[in-house]
């Protein structure tokens, strides 16, 4: 029984995190999504520095296009780094 809850408590943590990246994308523009607006791009990457996955985010294939675009563009100019956590 133990492990049956702890599974359903990861599950559950996992969609209300799935959530409220989807929430954020849906109310997302196009005009929104800029290689400047570091606070909209940070919403689209992993602690590891990885973009996110347009299934994963909710984004629709134009915006993942467009977020991908400003995320490489934004790495680039070096205002959002390759990866964030290089303990290496």
């Amino acid at each position: 029984m133990p492990a049956q809850a702890g599974a359903l408590k990861r599950s559950v943590v996992i969609a209300k995190f799935r959530s409220t990246r989807r929430e954020a994308v849906a109310k997302l523009k196009s005009e929104d999504i800029d290689y400047k607006r570091l606070d909209v791009l940070v919403k689209f990457i992993t602690p590891t520095g990885k973009i996110e996955s347009a299934r994963r985010t909710g984004a629709t294939r134009k915006q993942q296009t467009h977020v991908v675009r400003a995320i490489k563009r934004a790495r680039f100019l070096a205002l959002v780094p390759h990866t964030i956590d290089d303990t290496r």
